[in-house]
């Protein structure tokens, strides 16, 4: 039972920080940096990419990078 609710608190996690990957680089931001990268699940970033790219194909994630907000 624990391991379900562990589960269930991880994918929860994991839908707001997709969540906010999508909502920032469609309102203000042109991409993202990612200093911890390798310390994340690759699943996880694979399917960040595929929801930010979807948001703006032009955005900036998967590599060390600036955050860099939208000018103009």
């Amino acid at each position: 039972m624990l391991s379900l609710l562990f589960s269930f608190m991880l994918r929860k996690i994991s839908d707001f920080n997709l969540s906010a990957g999508r909502d920032d680089v469609e309102e203000i931001l042109d991409g993202w940096r990612l200093d911890v990268a390798n310390e994340i699940d690759h699943h996880f970033w694979r399917e960040f990419r595929h929801v930010v790219k979807s948001a703006n194909p032009d955005a900036l994630n998967g590599r060390m990078g600036l955050c860099m907000l939208r000018s103009g």
